[in-house]
Parts: structure tokens; sequence; C-alpha cells
């Protein structure tokens, strides 16, 4: 018999809101959505469009599955780093994978865009999450330098993209 569940709130549920959060963000991102998906002028609301973006994004750090029959990927994790009993710090991870036979944009009908597809979805990451509120206390930030990444896969090039944000240490004893 299936029934609702209710959590309570923890000092930790950043790590399961975060990342939906941020996917919630980005797939409010028509360029993002397109790049991501390989569909120019791509609308989340088309049936088509969200399960291709339900394929090529995770909550979590698991490329291996999602680059079976993918040409992009996105993945979000969290880390929690507990600064003193009423302050902890929440980091946001993106890693970014493009296959590198759609790096480059010529051709591809993504016209006014320059550079190549991982970059500009980096891009389109910043511009949706920096100085975000939705987030803790106080607006995103970006934390030290974007870099390129290594996966076990040859075929795709990564970029990761880390942010920052302060919240409260102790959760209220509301419920969700």
């Amino acid at each position: 018999m299936g029934g609702e569940c209710v959590l309570s709130k923890t000092n930790m549920d950043e790590i399961v809101t975060y990342p939906q959060k941020v996917l919630k963000l980005l797939s409010q991102n028509k360029t993002f959505v397109s790049l991501l998906t390989n569909i120019p002028n791509a609308n989340i609301e088309d049936a088509d469009v969200e399960t291709e973006w339900d394929f090529c994004t995770n909550d979590f750090n698991y490329v291996e599955g999602i680059i079976i029959g993918t040409k992009s990927f996105c993945c979000i994790d969290t880390e929690v780093d507990v600064v003193s009993d009423e302050i902890k710090e929440v980091i946001i991870s993106i890693l970014i994978g493009v296959h590198k036979s759609c790096m480059s944009l010529k051709g591809s009908g993504f016209t006014g865009i320059m550079g190549n597809r991982r970059d500009n979805l980096i891009r389109e990451v910043d511009l949706s999450l920096r100085n975000a509120r939705d987030f803790g206390i106080g607006k995103l930030s970006l934390v030290g330098r974007i870099q390129p990444i290594n996966i076990d896969s040859k075929d795709f090039v990564c970029k990761l993209a880390e942010y920052k944000v302060t919240n409260f240490a102790k959760a209220s004893d509301l419920r969700v």
C-alpha cells in the first residue's frame, strides 16, 4: 500500500534539494537546454526535449551510465562544509561533458553562437546560477576557476564549475 512520505527537515537537506534547484534553473535557460540536448530552439515543455533532458542530466556525479547514448551531459553534486555550529558552506559542482564529435558548433544549427559547445554550456551555467538567491544566505558565487576535467572516457571533453553559498547549519523543525 502506497502512502505519502513526510520527511522532517535535516541539517543536510541541501545535498538533496540544491541539485534539483540547479537543474530547475538550468532547464529554464533555453540556450542551455538546446545545446545540451542538441535540439535547436528547444522547449523543455516539449515531451521529446524533456525526455532528452532527463537522459542528459544527473543530480549526482555518475558519468559512465549517462554517456552511452548521449552527446552532452550535465552532472550536479554537492559538498557541505560545517564551518561552525551556526554556519555551513555548500559547494555545488557542475560537470559538463561533450562528445568530441559535437564540440564544434559550425554547421550544427546553432547560429549566432561562437566557440565550442562545452564552453558555451559552461557559460550558460554561469549565466543561470551566478548571483542566484534561491540558495542559502546570500547569492551563489563562483569558486576558484572553471577547469578541464578528465573522465574515464576518451571520447568526452569536460569542464567543472563550482559555486558556493553559505547557509544556516541547523534546520528548522518545519516539515516538507
